[in-house]
């Protein structure tokens, strides 16, 4: 791996970090909360069936946060009471979270995690939104699987090439086929 693939690695946003943005866009009104709040808010509901993050891991994660100007971090002074981290959104936290949740994963093996992630933050925005989401990703599936399709038939038989490339090329347009399928289940639940 060259060093440029590697800083774009490490420049891009982890689930997580995009986790965390979501988290403090649906903060109280003040659009201000805490690690405390923000790692119970982890752990309930589904949001944490789909991610698990540890909490030493959440505050370095905020750091970095507030490191790239994603989200502010004052303090808080209590009497007799630890010293409180309030964060909130940037205008730029705003928009790098809001160009994520707009933009379908692009492999099948983001779905598990990217997309659900989306999905949950789209579904706390409003209905139209996860539907919108929903018909973007369905045509990236889509597109996976007419380029698996050709690829299949593009793939000699077992008897003249690669006997395995069949089989997994086989697997991945199953998979892809049963996430189009979901998709579809999704939509049009009420």
């Amino acid at each position: 791996m060259n060093s440029a693939t590697t800083a774009r690695k490490r420049d891009r946003l982890t689930p997580a970090e995009f986790t965390l943005l979501g988290m403090i866009s649906l903060a109280p009104e003040d659009g201000h909360i805490h690690g405390y709040d923000l790692n119970r808010r982890m752990t309930e509901g589904a949001i944490g069936a789909i991610i698990r993050l540890e909490s030493g891991m959440l505050y370095h994660y905020l750091k970095r946060l507030t490191q790239r100007g994603l989200i502010t971090s004052t303090t808080e002074h209590q009497e007799g009471r630890p010293t409180r981290h309030l964060h909130a959104l940037t205008e730029t936290g705003r928009a790098t979270l809001g160009a994520w949740l707009d933009t379908p994963v692009q492999a099948t093996r983001e779905m598990r995690l990217e997309f659900l992630l989306k999905l949950w933050f789209a579904r706390h925005t409003g209905r139209e939104e996860a539907n919108i989401l929903i018909r973007s990703q369905r045509a990236v599936i889509q597109s996976l699987i007419d380029s698996l399709e050709q690829q299949l038939r593009e793939t000699p038989d077992e008897t003249d090439g690669d006997h395995f490339m069949r089989t997994v090329i086989g697997l991945r347009l199953t998979q892809n086929r049963a996430v189009a399928s979901w998709l579809n289940e999704l939509e049009a639940a009420p």
